[in-house]
């Protein structure tokens, strides 16, 4: 990962049927992961029921899920499991259509027997978070209920566009050599969804570009190792291509938390860049004394009252050096400790928001003074 820090121009190189009485239990629907959400309900036939848990694309595509139940009758005790799949037209109303199949264990004094059930199901899926149908499993038929986030359904298949960030945000997203991706504008709403109005207000960043490469402005070099930069000037931060490649996080296949990490870093340079209401610090040595940044330095140190156990400036060398030694209160990453306080600050944010576990482990101090001056007191866990 490379980042540089240059005359305000900020880098981030960076879910049955059965003939036996079952008694159901259920879990609250749980919330979308991504471009699929859960559901659960009942499969029921002639007043018996089993207990049914899906997951489904709410744009339409295949459904996975299973079905379990457990229960007593004359003397006998029962159990049910199986799975359903199936396969989901799409939007409010849209079909569903699937087989089902499930292995019936029963016990009898001390006897057990074991058989197959299978069939089909049919219904749809509607946008206020239910679905509905009927199934048929050998002669018998029955009918099937599920719920689910009505919120969630419905963010995922109404169109997330550049307008709607203007009107709901402030903010124009913009393309500029590379095209925003429904997947790249969706987790951005997710971001500024969650964050708090404390870091929003303090941002004041107007615009945000993707392109597919960082440019330098006088050598005109590519540099395709840059994953995003501010510019407190024009206050537009760049996203680049780089930005969708896992980096800096775990379990984090597809990219999604390094693009989300990404622009959380860049709105942090907007934020320490922030002065007041209609203006920002625009030269180094006003934003390194500005209050947020001394309040960092310091909250940063291993001793809060020795400037030498933390960040501190080498005139000779004209740069910043960090000094701390303690390993308790480490910076978050390499980058963060190798250049100066502001990438440490941005770092550091990006990992609380992303990945809170791994900054409250290395530097409590720091993982404290976001939480208490920058998100007031607002905790993820981060669901990313």
């Amino acid at each position: 990962m490379l980042i540089s820090h240059s005359s305000g121009l900020v880098f981030k190189i960076k879910k049955h049927f059965t003939s036996l009485l079952l008694f159901a239990s259920f879990a609250a629907p749980v919330y979308a992961d991504g471009d699929t959400i859960a559901a659960s309900g009942q499969m029921c036939a002639q007043g018996i029921c089993n207990n049914i848990f899906i997951t489904f694309p709410p744009k339409g595509g295949s459904i996975i899920g299973t079905l379990s139940g457990e229960g007593n009758k004359d003397g006998c005790s029962f159990q049910n499991n199986g799975t359903l799949n199936g396969t989901f037209a799409g939007g409010d109303g849209g079909a569903v259509n699937g087989s089902v199949s499930w292995t019936m264990t029963a016990s009898c004094g001390g006897n057990s027997i074991s058989e197959t059930w299978s069939g089909t199901w049919e219904g749809a899926f509607y946008a206020d978070g239910t679905g509905k149908g009927s199934g048929v499993v050998k002669s018998a038929s029955g009918n099937w209920t599920v719920s689910f986030s009505a919120d969630e359904f419905q963010r995922i298949t109404t169109p997330i566009t550049k307008e709607y960030f203007k009107t709901t945000y402030g903010i124009d997203v913009v393309d500029g050599t590379s095209q925003w991706t429904d997947r790249e504008m969706r987790l951005l709403d997710d971001l500024f969804k969650k964050l708090p109005k404390s870091y929003w207000d303090k941002t004041k960043f107007t615009r945000i570009e993707r392109n597919n490469v960082s440019i330098d402005s006088q050598t005109k070099m590519k540099n395709p190792s840059v994953f995003g930069d501010y510019a407190y000037w024009n206050r537009t931060i760049r996203v680049y291509d780089k930005a969708n490649s896992p980096f800096d996080f775990k379990d984090d296949p597809n990219g999604d938390k390094q693009f989300i990490g990404t622009i959380v870093h860049e709105m942090t340079h907007a934020y320490h860049f922030y002065k007041d209401y209609k203006s920002v610090y625009e030269s180094d040595v006003e934003n390194d004394n500005s209050q947020i940044m001394n309040a960092f330095r310091e909250n940063s140190r291993d001793d809060p009252n020795d400037f030498r156990t933390g960040w501190a400036w080498k005139p000779t060398a004209q740069k910043w050096v960090f000094k701390g030694v303690g390993e308790e209160n480490k910076p978050v990453s390499d980058y963060a400790k190798d250049v100066d306080p502001h990438e440490d600050l941005c770092e550091s944010v990006m990992f609380y928001v992303v990945d809170p576990a791994s900054l409250a482990a290395k530097s409590p101090n720091r993982y404290q003074f976001i939480k208490d001056s920058i998100f007031n007191g607002v905790e993820y866990p981060w669901d990313y």
